[in-house]
C-alpha cells in the first residue's frame, strides 16, 4: 500500500497514537484511542499505518472490522479478532469459556443463551496472555457496525483490565452511540482523535499525483465539494481526469459520480452489484448460484475497473457504495434481489432468514417460523441483541391470527433486548407483551419481564407497584403468585424491610394453604431473611438446612441465595460455611455463568476479611468485580467490599477511585439497601484517610438510610460502631454518646455475638472519652470474653487497640503493653497499616519514665504542629489521635513550658532552636 497518499495530512495524529502506544510499554496500563471521522476522512487508513507502527515496534495485534450487514450478524467481529490467536493460548482457556468461544464462533452447537459472560471472560484471558510480555494492540475499524453480540463481550473484557499493557485503537464515525463505548470502558484514558479536513495546500498536492493542472477556481470547486475529505478528493480527482472537468463543471453533488459508474456497467454487471451490496459479499461462487448465465468474473472486473471496488481483495461493497446502489434500487427491485440471494443461501447461513424476511410485505407464518428459528439460534450462540431483532421481525411477520406465536415471539423480543442491555427496545415490547397476555401464565411471564425493566430503567419502586398490580390480576393462580411473589419480596427488600417481612409471611401461608411445600419453603426462607437484616434472632444454621433442597444457583430471587447469604454472616462454623460456598461455586463454575460467580466470590471475599485472610479476599472481591463486569450485573456490590480492603490496607486513594466508578454511587433515592453499602464503605474509607469529620458525615447518613430501610443487622454492614468513633475522634463526645447507647440496644435485640462485640468496643472508646477508664477496662475485658469464642482479627486488635490506650491512661503500663503488642501484631499480619500506625503512636506513648517537666514524645510532636500554626482538629487527624487527646497534651505542655498561649508556645519553641 502507497502510505504517502491515504496519509496526506494525518502525520500528527500518527505520532499521537504512538505516544499512546510506547507508554503502554513503560506503564503498563490499558489505555484506548478512537478516531473519529466522516465516512471518507482517512479513518481506515490512519488506523492500518498506525497498527503497521504498532507491530514494527514489537507489539502484538489483533484486529478486527464490521459492515453494515454483518452488524446483524452474530458474532462477525469476534470471529476477524480471535482468527489470528495462537492454538495453545485458546488451549489453556478454561472448559467453560473454550466451549462458549466455540459456540459463538459456530464450531460447536449451543444449547445456552448465557454464554456471553464465558466469551467475555475468554476474551479477558487471551488479552492477559498475549499482553504478559509485549504491548498488545487491540485494532477495531468501522467501530459504529460491530455487532452488539462482541461489542457486549469486549467491553466486559476490557472493563477488567487494570495494569494489563493492552491499547485499543478504533476507528469509527461519530455517531451518537455506539455499542462498544470506550469512553466509558477507559474514561480519561481516551485519547479522541477527530480528523481534521484536509487544508488547501494538501488536497493541491493531491490532485497533482493525479496529473491534474491545479488552478485557484478548480482549488476551490474541490475544496467546497470535498469538505476537505480524502476519500472524496481522490475521487474528484479521478473524476476530473476521466471527464477532463475544468472549474465550475464540476458535480454539485458527490454522489453523480458514484450514479455515473454504476450507470456505465453493463446490464449483468449492474445486478452483480446489486446483488452483492443487498448480500454484503461479493463471494463469486454466491454470485454465480444466483446468475448462473452470467460472466460473474467478469462482471465483478468491470466493477472493479470503474473504481466501485476498493481493491483485488474487497469482500464486500464499501458504505458508500451500498448509499448509491439503494439510491438507484427501488423498494421493489430491493425486495426481489433480497429474496434471490436468500434462495441461494445455505439455510443454515445467518443471512438467509433475514433477507428472506426483507422481501416480505405482510405477514408470512412459514417466513416467521425460520426468522423465530434463527433467533433462537443466536440466543444459543449468546448473541442476545441479534435474537431480540429476529424475535420481533417474527412477531410482525406472524399472522394475526396466530396470537399465541406472536406474543411469545414479542415477549421473546422483550427478553432479549433486556438480557442484552437495550432498554430502550425492551421498553416497548414488554409492555406489548403485557398488553397481549390472554392468560394468566402469559399475565405472570409477561409481568416478570416487564418488572425487570422497569427496575433499570425507572427503579424499584414503579416495579414493585407494577408487581403488585400483575399479582392482584394473578388472584386465584396461587402457583403463579408465589413465583412472581418472590421478585416482590426481593425488590421490597431494597427499600422497605418490615414490607418485604409481611409480604413473605403472607405468601408463606397462601403456598402452604395450596399445598405448594417448596414454594413455601422458598418464603420461609425468605421471613428469615428479612428478619435476619432486620436485626433479630434467627438460627441460621436451621435456615440452611431447610433451604438446600431448594438451591438453585441460576435462580438469583430464590431462597438458596437468601440462606447463603445470612451463612456467611451470622454463623461461626467456617466448615459448614466453606462447604455451602463450594455448592455454590460448583454450580455457578459448571454453568458458566459470570454472574452467579461473582456473588459467589463476593461472599466467599467477605468471609474471608472477617476470618483475617485479607490477601486472599482482595484478590476474590477483585474477581468478583470483573465476574460482574464481565456478566454486566447491575447493582454489584462487590466494588464496596474491594473499596473497604483498600482502604483498610492504606490505599485510600485506590479506594476512593474505585468507589466514585461503582454502580452503587449512581443508586437512586429509593434504593436504600444499595446506598447504604456505598455510604457506609465511602464513610470507612475516609475514616482509613484520618478524615474523621468527613467519616461521621458519611457514616451518619448511613445510619439514617439504614433506619429508613430498617436495616438493624450489625453483621453484614458494621459501620455503626465506626461512626461512633469517628465521632469520638472529631470530638463530639455527645453525639457519640447517644449513638453507643442506640448500637447497645440493637446488639441486645439481635443477640448475636458480632453485634455484641460492637456495642462492647464502642462502650469501651466512649468510656475511655469521658474519663472512665474503669468502665472503658470492663467493656473492653467483655468483649475479649466473646472473642475468645469467635476469631474475627480485624474486631479484635481494635478492641485490643482501645483497651491497650485505656490501662496506659490508667497507669498499667505492662498491661497496656501486651494488649497493644499483640493489636499491632494483628495488624501487621492483616496490613492494616491505619490502624498499625495508631497502634504504634500508643506504644510510643508508654515509652520511659522521664522528668515530669520535660515533654514526651508525643507532646513534642503536638508541640511543634500547634507552633506550626495548625489546629487541634488538624493535629488530631496528623496523628491519628482523638480532639481530646490534643486538648489534654496541649494542657501539659502549658504547664510543663510555663506557657500560657499558642503564640507564646511557638515564640518559646522558635527561642530554644
Amino acid at each position: 500500500m502507497d502510505s504517502t497518499r491515504p496519509l496526506l495530512g494525518r502525520t500528527v495524529e500518527l505520532e499521537a497514537i504512538r505516544e499512546v502506544v510506547g507508554a503502554e510499554r513503560d506503564d503498563r496500563s490499558f489505555r484506548a484511542v478512537r478516531i473519529d471521522g466522516e465516512e471518507g476522512a482517512g479513518k481506515s487508513a490512519l488506523l492500518d499505518a498506525a497498527l503497521d507502527d504498532a507491530l514494527d515496534a514489537g507489539a502484538v495485534m489483533l484486529s478486527t472490522a464490521s459492515s453494515p450487514v454483518e452488524e446483524r450478524t452474530a458474532w462477525s467481529a469476534l470471529a476477524l479478532l480471535v482468527d489470528g490467536v495462537h492454538a495453545d493460548i485458546i488451549d489453556e482457556l478454561a472448559t467453560q469459556r473454550r466451549l462458549a468461544l466455540d459456540i459463538a464462533l459456530g464450531l460447536r452447537a449451543g444449547t445456552t443463551g448465557e454464554i456471553g459472560a464465558a466469551v467475555s471472560g475468554a476474551l479477558r484471558d487471551i488479552f492477559r496472555a498475549l499482553s504478559r510480555e509485549s504491548t498488545l494492540v487491540v485494532g477495531i475499524d468501522d467501530l459504529q457496525w460491530i455487532d452488539p453480540a462482541t461489542a457486549g463481550a469486549l467491553s466486559a473484557a476490557l472493563g477488567t483490565m487494570r495494569s494489563e499493557a493492552v491499547v485499543v485503537i478504533a476507528a469509527g464515525r461519530p455517531v451518537a452511540s455506539v455499542a462498544l463505548d470506550l469512553n466509558r470502558i477507559v474514561g480519561d484514558k481516551l485519547l479522541r482523535i477527530e480528523l481534521p479536513r484536509l487544508s488547501r495546500s494538501e488536497i493541491a498536492r493531491l490532485l497533482v499525483n493525479y496529473g491534474v493542472r491545479v488552478t485557484t477556481p478548480l482549488l476551490d470547486d474541490v475544496d467546497e465539494l470535498s469538505a476537505g475529505n480524502p476519500s472524496h478528493v481522490h475521487l474528484l480527482a479521478d473524476e476530473i481526469v476521466r471527464h477532463e472537468w475544468t472549474p465550475g463543471r464540476l458535480p454539485r453533488s458527490l454522489s453523480v459520480g458514484y450514479r455515473e459508474r454504476i450507470d456505465s456497467l453493463s446490464p449483468r454487471s449492474a445486478d452483480v452489484l446489486a446483488l452483492a451490496t443487498v448480500a454484503g459479499d461479493t463471494d463469486a461462487a454466491l454470485l454465480r448460484r444466483c446468475f448462473p448465465d452470467v460472466d460473474v468474473e467478469a462482471a465483478l472486473i468491470e466493477i472493479e475497473r470503474v473504481g466501485l471496488f476498493s481493491g483485488a481483495d474487497a469482500s464486500a461493497p464499501s458504505a458508500r457504495i451500498i448509499a448509491a446502489v439503494d439510491e438507484r434500487l427501488g423498494p421493489v427491485e430491493r425486495r426481489r434481489i433480497s429474496r434471490l440471494v436468500a434462495e441461494h443461501l445455505p439455510s443454515t447461513d445467518e443471512r438467509h432468514p433475514v433477507l428472506l424476511a426483507a422481501s416480505c410485505t405482510e405477514p408470512d407464518s412459514a417466513v416467521a417460523d425460520l426468522v423465530d428459528a434463527a433467533a433462537i439460534r443466536a440466543l444459543d450462540r449468546g448473541a442476545r441483541q441479534t435474537a431480540g431483532h429476529h424475535f420481533r421481525r417474527a412477531a410482525e411477520l406472524t399472522p394475526a391470527t396466530d396470537t399465541a406465536a406472536r406474543w411469545r415471539r414479542t415477549l421473546a423480543a422483550a427478553d432479549a433486548f433486556f438480557a442484552a442491555g437495550a432498554l430502550d427496545l425492551a421498553e416497548s415490547l414488554s409492555v406489548d407483551a403485557v398488553d397481549a397476555a390472554a392468560d394468566p401464565m402469559q399475565v405472570a411471564l409477561a409481568g416478570g419481564v416487564r418488572a425487570q425493566v422497569l427496575a433499570a430503567r425507572n427503579g424499584v419502586v414503579d416495579a414493585h407497584a407494577f408487581v403488585v398490580d400483575v399479582l392482584d390480576r394473578l388472584d386465584g393462580w396461587p402457583m403463579l403468585q408465589g413465583l412472581l411473589g418472590r421478585a416482590r419480596v426481593r425488590l421490597e427488600q431494597i427499600f422497605d424491610l418490615s414490607a418485604a417481612r409481611l409480604t413473605a409471611e403472607a405468601q408463606q401461608r397462601k403456598m402452604n394453604d395450596a399445598g405448594l411445600p417448596g414454594l413455601a419453603t422458598e418464603f420461609e426462607v425468605a421471613v428469615a431473611n428479612c428478619s435476619f437484616v432486620l436485626g433479630q434472632p434467627v438460627d441460621v444454621e436451621s435456615v440452611w438446612a431447610s433451604a438446600r433442597p431448594i438451591v438453585n444457583v441460576a435462580d438469583f430471587i430464590g431462597g438458596g441465595w437468601m440462606a447463603l447469604e445470612m451463612l456467611v454472616w451470622g454463623c461461626h462454623d467456617d466448615e459448614l460455611v466453606h462447604a455451602a460456598l463450594d455448592q455454590f461455586e460448583a454450580g455457578a463454575t459448571s454453568s458458566g455463568s459470570a454472574q452467579s460467580l461473582a456473588k459467589v466470590y463476593d461472599f466467599r471475599a467477605n468471609h474471608l476479611i472477617r476470618r483475617g485472610d485479607w490477601r486472599r479476599a482482595e484478590q476474590l472481591m477483585r474477581d468478583a468485580v470483573d465476574a460482574a463486569t464481565l456478566s454486566e450485573l447491575t447493582g454489584s456490590m462487590s466494588t464496596s467490599g474491594l473499596a473497604w480492603v483498600l482502604a483498610a490496607t492504606g490505599r485510600t486513594d485506590e479506594a476512593r477511585s474505585i468507589l466514585a466508578a461503582a454502580p452503587s454511587a449512581s443508586a437512586a433515592d429509593d434504593e436504600l439497601l444499595i446506598r447504604v453499602s456505598h455510604l457506609s464503605t465511602a464513610g470507612f474509607v475516609e475514616f482509613c484517610a484520618a478524615d474523621w469529620e468527613s467519616a461521621a458525615d458519611l457514616l451518619a447518613d448511613a445510619w439514617a438510610v439504614a433506619d429508613k430501610l430498617g436495616l438493624h443487622d450489625l453483621c453484614a454492614l458494621p459501620f455503626r460502631v465506626d461512626l461512633i468513633e469517628a465521632l469520638l475522634l472529631s470530638g463530639r463526645t455527645l453525639e457519640a454518646a447517644e449513638r453507643t447507647t442506640q448500637l447497645q440496644a440493637l446488639a441486645a435485640e439481635a443477640d448475636r455475638f458480632v453485634g455484641q462485640m460492637q456495642a462492647d468496643r464502642a462502650t469501651t472508646l466512649l468510656c475511655a472519652a469521658k474519663g472512665d477508664i474503669d468502665g472503658a477496662i470492663a467493656a473492653a475485658e467483655r468483649g475479649l470474653v466473646l472473642h475468645r469464642q469467635i476469631d474475627l482479627p480485624i474486631e479484635r486488635a481494635r478492641l485490643l487497640l482501645a483497651l491497650g490506650s485505656a490501662l496506659r491512661r490508667a497507669g498499667r503500663r505492662q498491661q497496656s503493653e501486651l494488649a497493644l503488642r499483640e493489636a499491632v501484631a494483628t495488624f501487621e499480619h492483616l496490613g492494616a497499616t491505619p490502624f498499625l500506625a495508631r497502634a504504634r503512636e500508643e506504644l510510643a506513648r508508654l515509652g520511659e519514665r522521664r522528668d515530669p517537666h520535660v515533654l514526651t514524645a508525643t507532646e513534642e510532636q503536638i508541640a511543634s504542629l500547634v507552633a506550626a500554626g495548625r489546629t487541634n482538629a488538624e493535629v488530631a487527624a496528623a496523628l491519628f489521635v482523638s480532639l481530646r487527646t490534643v486538648e489534654s497534651n496541649l494542657t501539659r505542655i502549658y504547664r510543663k513550658m510555663g506557657v500560657r498561649s499558642r503564640s507564646e508556645l511557638a515564640a518559646t519553641l522558635r527561642a530554644s532552636d
